[in-house]
């Protein structure tokens, strides 16, 4: 199963997700519709653990529920039958993520992929998946003032649970890094940046290349197109490059606010697509595309 996550919880896009198997199910059905400062209570691991358990092969069965409470997740054979290799597109919700088809035009649902209310997750902030044909998912919930990360892998099923960094709480976004070898969170209730590893475990405060703080006011969103040049867009101001030597500001006059920045490979190179108000403020919303990233 290979997919590819563009953002959260709008939509997530993911190119070439396969696995599942087959039985009944609900196929075709309908769903229901900072200052840089960190605390030292790193985060423990509850649920299963064990060799293998991050991004493991389909059917490793779930972690705890809420509470440590065992897991009511549906098997993915049952809610998420015959999904095969192709284009799907992941819509997250606060409860579930569900797995749409994708046509010319237009997308048809077509099953529940995470089971997130069946671990005890109904508030989940933030998304991103691991690096690698079969990476797996994290899953940002907060619970009693702590930041809790659930690990899916690649085929739907839940891994396990981690609790217990207050950082962590109230996640605004959460992805992966260029490099492949970690994640970036932003939490909303201090508006730090902070730098997970590879397993997803927490590390510290993290700050973007050429930048002096790990605090970003009002991001609303964050795409590595190279280890060391990040673009960032803001509910308050012009998306932001940050970039050797002067991370430039994209002018206002073009993209005044944003809430969402993709990349789009091209044969001449990697352009950039920006949701904001384009034509500066006042202009309304709309989508921009900006030619090869770096190019001026």
């Amino acid at each position: 199963m290979r997919s590819v996550l563009k953002a959260w919880p709008v939509l997530l896009l993911v190119a070439g997700c396969g696995g599942g198997g087959s039985g009944g199910g609900d196929a075709g059905k309908t769903p229901d519709s900072g200052t840089g400062g960190v605390s030292l209570d790193d985060a423990a691991v509850d649920g299963a653990t064990g060799d293998g358990a991050v991004g493991g092969a389909g059917g490793a069965g779930g972690g705890g529920g809420e509470g440590g409470t065992p897991s009511t997740e549906q098997p993915i054979d049952e809610r998420c039958p015959d999904l095969q290799a192709g284009h799907f597109l992941l819509v997250g919700f606060p409860d579930r993520v569900d797995a749409y088809e994708l046509h010319d035009f237009t997308a048809s649902y077509f099953c529940k992929f995470l089971d997130l209310s069946g671990n005890g997750i109904t508030h989940a902030s933030a998304m991103a998946r691991g690096s690698g044909d079969n990476g797996f998912f994290l899953v940002a919930d907060t619970r009693e003032g702590k930041g809790e990360l659930h690990v899916f892998d690649a085929n739907g099923n839940h891994v396990e649970r981690r609790t217990g960094s207050v950082n962590l709480a109230d996640l605004g976004g959460l992805w992966p890094k260029f490099s492949g070898d970690g994640f970036v969170a932003w939490s909303k209730a201090n508006s730090n940046l902070y730098e997970l590893d590879a397993d997803g475990k927490f590390v510290g405060p993290w700050t973007p290349p050429e930048g002096v703080t790990s605090r970003l006011d009002r991001l609303t969103d964050l795409l590595f197109i190279r280890a060391d040049a990040v673009v960032t867009t803001f509910a308050d101001r012009a998306p932001k490059i940050f970039y050797w030597p002067n991370s430039p500001e994209l002018p206002t006059e073009e993209v005044a606010t944003a809430n969402a920045v993709a990349a789009v490979i091209t044969d001449a190179g990697t352009r950039l697509l920006i949701s904001g108000e384009v034509g500066g403020a006042g202009n309304g919303f709309g989508v921009v595309l900006y030619k090869e990233v770096l190019s001026g």
